[in-house]
């Protein structure tokens, strides 16, 4: 295990530059929307959260190891959690043009195996839409 650590260490980085902007345009409109929505109540509105940070694979070692990496990658626009217990309380995704259907797909199956809603609105959504299907969740 030593050797592995020393070997990430001795590991040459490349070069970076920021991103500049890390939400589209729909995103900080949809983002803007939720945290009026949520902030007059004990919730918290989370941004670009990583898919395995809200799932947890279960099965032997293989198949954990195998869903980490169909789902490292994967990651939901916006969450909104209770911020007193941390608890999930809904995710939400925006599905624009350069959203991939198949990892859509695959977003919805893993949410909904770990009981955890899911809404998906068009980057042409309406206000009225997105407030009306998170009210009922946020109304529980």
């Amino acid at each position: 295990m030593g050797n592995e650590c020393e070997k990430k260490k001795e590991a040459h980085l490349g070069e970076f530059k920021s991103r500049i902007i890390l939400l589209s345009n729909k995103e900080l409109e949809a983002y803007e929307l939720l945290r009026g929505m949520v902030k007059n109540r004990n919730l918290l509105l989370l941004s670009k959260i990583r898919l395995l940070d809200l799932v947890q694979p279960l099965g032997d070692r293989e198949a954990r190891s195998d869903s980490f990496d169909l789902l490292n990658n994967v990651l939901v626009d916006l969450v909104i959690c209770d911020k007193t217990s941390g608890k999930i309380i809904l995710a939400v995704e925006l599905l624009d043009s350069k959203a991939e259907k198949s990892t859509v797909k695959l977003l919805s199956e893993v949410l909904a195996k770990a009981n955890i809603p899911l809404i998906e609105f068009d980057t042409k959504f309406k206000i009225e839409e997105i407030r009306g299907s998170i009210e009922l969740y946020l109304n529980k």
